[in-house]
């Protein structure tokens, strides 16, 4: 099951209004709390189950709310990829210089 609720919040002790829910596809997660449109359904409260939620809140996304979360897992993974292979240098009156750590005066030889 990709989507999974940790948390939900009750009006006047039987009334789900809102749930934080996580979405996982196996490459990556992203998660929010999602408000529900009306304090939902007529279940009793000890009877919301992770499964009953998981339905309303599936009821209530938008369209491709899991295509558009795939997306964007993709787009976070490919911009921590590219972050993690930029290096800084180092310009001046010879060819640029790798610095070991950002914001630092440190200097790495090029040849390691």
């Amino acid at each position: 099951m990709p989507y999974s609720i940790s948390n939900i919040q009750v009006s006047n002790g039987d009334k789900v209004v809102s749930i934080d829910w996580t979405y996982n596809n196996g490459k990556g997660q992203r998660g929010n709390n999602w408000k529900l449109q009306q304090p939902y359904g007529d279940i009793p409260l000890d009877s919301c189950t992770e499964q009953v939620l998981i339905g309303w809140l599936e009821a209530q996304f938008p369209e491709n709310t899991t295509a558009d979360l795939d997306r964007i897992i993709d787009e976070d993974i490919a911009r921590r990829d590219l972050e993690a292979s930029i290096d800084n240098y180092t310009v001046g009156n010879s060819a640029p210089t790798r610095v070991a750590e950002p914001n630092t005066g440190d200097v790495v030889d090029i040849a390691d």
